[in-house]
């Protein structure tokens, strides 16, 4: 444990791939062939988003190299960094390689900008991945202490949220209340992009741990809430994510800079000498500057199209008389892969073609430009042109605006970055529209000094309020908030198997039988697409029929199918089985008829309520109604989640105002369907009517989501309800005694009831997929 890093006030533990600090060897004075590390803090966005949250102790969490370091120099690299609030994860070269230039790298990033070759997705690279955040994970709860918030970044880690719900929650042996933001920089796809991944399910469930997740344009959020209700049916209530019994809060945060560094160098000595280097070099030029990483999602070549186009315009104009340049800082990135190795060679043909044709107009500087010099390109350009063709944010018009001052240059922003929905005063350009790009080119360079004034003090003043201090200060707030509310969402506490077991051994030492009362879907079988056809699993089945084996036990199966249905699913078990909410009943005689145990009343018309779901499901592709003898359901969970959603709510509008007091109607959203039913056909009718026939019952345990009349059941002294699912809880309230969230939590319930003892806790990643 590092207990050098506790501290009394709050802690914010901050998790992202790669430590903010940076080291490096340095030969000592008196001894040249000995070396110090010596360390030194990046400048990124999160470390100045750590101005806004002074109330915080930080712990930064990621991996470090450690290449060329011996065991000593190693274990001195640890020291540092803990002294210096970082934690460093070390990760074997192999897995890192392959979980950072393979899944992360070659499979998210690509796809998460629209590219959908997924050629290289083996399964030995989401291995690296799954490994490199479960060591992540594993460090993060090394000095993780009660009351800390953990804010994780990006898709290197998408996983990391379950990870840590899980692993705490193995080590507390409770449902884990860890305080999880999550916050992804590059862009969210739409669902029909996101779909491709063979991982999909399994990362989104895994992001969902967290009770916050942020996204810096409403387009990415949109794109992620729609992915969970399409790709997992989860079900989005406005900018919520319901399931597992809990709720995520999806948020947008755009991100931005931290000014002070770039005004400040303004008036450095060594910014002045480069202004006055480039102003020499480039008198009489209109300058456009562009500063990528040399990435496909870029857009460099298509700038360069569009310059060249520029180029043949303004050639043709008498009264342009000014020469005009495109400066390109291209920072290498990823330069062994052969992807990227084309993309240079691509560049530098297209550019030397422009060059030879046009006198030298384009200047391509492949390196990592010092903050002084790339202040001064800042400071000389006439104009920012930003071409990506996806970006997530793009900061780098937010650093242009600000060294601008007084000259008032122009943005030109590509539509496709997150910055272009946040910054409305920049001209906004579509870069795969070449010719209308290089028009929008010509306007920013021929542009009024008065409207280009206007346009950089609008500009100016965003980014000057909207900083990376100010974005880190909303998004913890927001997190505090979610957590909080996430918490006050689910008041029935969770079953604790072992106080459970306890319980079920008390009551084996009673001579009164056991009634155990379980609901058929959704309980002992997740929701199916075609549900009368589909049968438990074998797992569940092995433990139900062990306990149906023992004499003081009495087995209630409970559902809404019809008496044909269970008795083809279930109707080899020896337990009681109901029908139709409990219409019919069958006694656990296998060669027992359905009964009929309630009657319809003569002026309830179910033809006219069943022609009403006729109607809607005829709209609704995917949905259809079914008719039993005294029940009606109209199903739509085959249908398009948000349209099926939607038109539910309408039926189910449409039936409850409907003047018909002798049913009711009971809407699923966890099943996807509606039910209409004679009034007074419940579980409680169904308990009654076997504590009729079987007189010696002392006791009654249900598991399920059927409201159930304590009040009405005499004569039974202890009664447990235990209610499982993953989203009624948030949608009607419940007067169950205890919870469970998954079908896994309920297979350690349903071993203790057979006598085989619970397994390891379930993982709160467990969803299910409903389509």
């Amino acid at each position: 444990k590092h207990s050098s890093l506790t501290e009394t006030m709050p802690r914010l533990i901050i998790v992202s791939y790669r430590l903010p600090t940076k080291w490096k060897k340095v030969p000592k004075a008196d001894n040249p062939n000995d070396y110090d590390l010596k360390f030194e803090m990046s400048s990124g966005g999160l470390v100045a988003a750590l101005q806004g949250l002074s109330n915080f102790e930080y712990v930064w969490v990621g991996v470090t190299d450690t290449e060329g370091l011996s065991k000593p120099e190693l274990n001195t690299l640890r020291k540092e960094l803990l002294k210096l609030n970082s934690v460093p994860v070390i990760l074997d070269p192999q897995v890192d390689d392959l979980f950072y230039n393979g899944f992360s790298n070659s499979i998210l990033w690509p796809l998460f900008h629209y590219v959908e070759d997924l050629s290289f997705a083996e399964n030995s690279l989401y291995a690296a991945y799954y490994e490199a955040n479960q060591e992540i994970a594993n460090s993060v709860l090394e000095i993780y202490q009660p009351g800390d918030t953990v804010w994780v970044h990006d898709y290197h880690l998408m996983l990391l949220p379950g990870m840590l719900k899980e692993l705490h929650q193995k080590k507390t042996g409770q449902p884990s209340t860890m305080c999880i933001g999550f916050f992804l920089h590059i862009p969210f796809p739409s669902s029909e992009i996101y779909r491709v991944l063979p991982k999909r399910e399994v990362i989104l469930e895994h992001v969902l741990q967290a009770d916050l997740v942020g996204f810096h344009t409403y387009d990415y959020a949109r794109h992620f809430l729609h992915s969970c209700s399409r790709i997992c049916g989860m079900r989005t209530v406005g900018n919520e994510v319901h399931w597992q019994r809990s709720k995520t809060t999806v948020g947008v945060f755009p991100v931005g800079i931290d000014a002070e560094p770039w005004k400040k160098r303004l008036g450095t000595k060594a910014v002045a000498d480069y202004v006055a280097e480039y102003e020499q070099i480039f008198s009489g030029c209109k300058i456009i500057l562009g500063v990528d990483r040399l990435d496909p999602a870029k857009g460099i070549m298509q700038k360069l199209e569009a310059f060249e186009m520029l180029l043949n315009r303004i050639s043709d104009e008498e009264s342009f008389t000014d020469k005009v340049v495109l400066i390109q800082v291209a920072v290498p990135t990823r330069e062994n892969v052969a992807e990227y190795k084309t993309l240079r060679e691509n560049v530098e043909q297209q550019m030397g073609r422009i060059n030879n044709t046009y006198d030298n107009p384009v200047r391509l500087m492949y390196k990592t430009v010092n903050p002084n010099e790339l202040t001064a390109l800042y400071r000389v350009a006439d104009c920012l042109f930003v071409s990506s063709l996806r970006d997530g944010m793009n900061l780098v018009c937010q650093e242009y605006t600000i060294c601008q001052q007084e000259k008032y240059g122009v943005v030109v922003l590509s539509e496709f970055t997150g910055a272009a929905r946040c910054l409305a005063s920049c001209v906004r350009v579509n870069p795969w529209n070449i010719s209308e790009t290089a028009d929008y080119l010509y306007g920013a360079i021929t542009m009024s000094l008065e409207e280009r004034k206007k346009r950089h003090e609008q500009l100016y003043r965003y980014c000057v309020k909207h900083s990376a201090a100010e974005w880190g200060k909303s998004f913890v707030e927001a997190l505090s908030n979610a957590h909080d509310a996430q918490q006050a969402v689910d008041k029935i506490p969770r079953l604790n198997t072992a106080k459970f077991s306890e319980r079920w051994n008390k009551l084996k030492d009673c001579d009164a039988k056991k009634l155990v009362v379980f609901e058929l879907d959704g309980v002992l079988q997740q929701y199916q697409r075609l549900p009368n056809v589909t049968r438990p699993p074998s797992h569940i089945l092995a433990s139900l029929k062990k306990l149906i084996a023992q004499e003081d036990v009495v087995v209630l199966i409970f559902s809404g199918r019809s008496s044909d249905d269970m008795e083809t699913v279930m109707g080899d078990l020896d337990v009681y089985l109901s029908a139709e909410y409990g219409y019919y009943l069958r006694k656990p005689q296998q060669a027992s008829p359905f009964e009929t145990i309630a009657e319809i009343p003569e002026e309830l018309d179910l033809n006219e309520v069943f022609n009403v779901m006729r109607a809607f499901a005829d709209r609704v592709p995917g949905a259809w109604p079914e008719r039993k003898t005294a029940t009606l359901t109209w199903h739509y969970r085959t249908s398009d989640p948000e349209f099926g959603e939607s038109q539910s709510q309408e039926l189910f509008h449409h039936l409850c105002h409907t003047e018909h007091a002798q049913y009711w109607v009971k809407h699923s959203a966890e099943a996807r369907t509606i039910e209409v039913r004679p009034k007074g056909v419940d579980l409680t009718h169904v308990v009654r009517a076997i504590l009729e026939q079987v007189d010696t019952i002392g006791s009654i345990t249900y598991f399920g989501n059927e409201s159930f009349n304590e009040e009405a059941i005499s004569g039974v002294a202890d009664v447990l309800t235990c209610e499982v699912g993953t989203l009624e809880i948030m949608v009607n309230p419940s007067e169950a005694h205890f919870c469970i969230d998954s079908q896994h939590s309920l297979h350690n319930v349903l071993k203790v009831l057979a006598g085989e003892g619970a397994g390891p806790p379930p993982s709160p990643s467990s969803a299910q997929e409903v389509n």
